[in-house]
């Protein structure tokens, strides 16, 4: 469990979770410029049926440089169909409160994971933000972008495996 889920349930219900991991989870509100981006550039490309644009602009978001010609045209597909992109949009980037102050009181061991071309959430401030955590480590995953886990699944595996050992 991870991200803001996983850091509320964390601190709700210490008792009942032993471990958490976030990939690719920024933990505070969206930055003011990105912000304005997404509430009056890509929403209304969205609710206007533009979501040929939108998979562009959110594939050069999501994915690192070196991602291949192929996952960038899965993402694109991706974006294409999903109906309810916008309102995911809404409710997780636009919507998503700050939970930096909730984090000094997560006690269980929790490993936040953020690939080294994340715009959204790069290494530094996934550390930082572990630090923050009683128990709290942050890894990077070389050559990924935001979409850790499609860029690079095996590294990500491994992280996991060993974190839950």
């Amino acid at each position: 469990m991870g991200g803001h889920v996983g850091v509320v349930a964390a601190n709700q219900q210490p008792a009942r979770i032993n471990s958490l991991a976030a990939i690719a989870s920024p933990l505070q509100p969206l930055p003011g410029d990105a912000r304005w981006k997404m509430r009056w550039l890509l929403l209304p490309m969205l609710e206007l049926g533009l979501q040929g644009v939108a998979a562009e602009i959110l594939t050069k978001t999501l994915l690192s440089p070196s991602a291949g010609a192929r996952l960038h045209d899965e993402v694109r597909l991706a974006v294409r169909r999903a109906p309810a992109l916008a309102e995911a949009v809404r409710s997780i980037s636009l919507g998503r409160g700050d939970l930096l102050p909730d984090l000094p009181r997560v006690s269980c061991r929790a490993l936040f994971v953020a690939g080294s071309d994340d715009a959204l959430w790069p290494p530094e401030l996934a550390a930082t933000q572990a630090s923050r955590l009683q128990r709290g480590r942050a890894e990077s995953v070389a050559g990924a972008g935001h979409a850790v886990p499609l860029e690079r699944p095996r590294e990500t595996a491994a992280l996991l495996r060993a974190h839950w050992a």
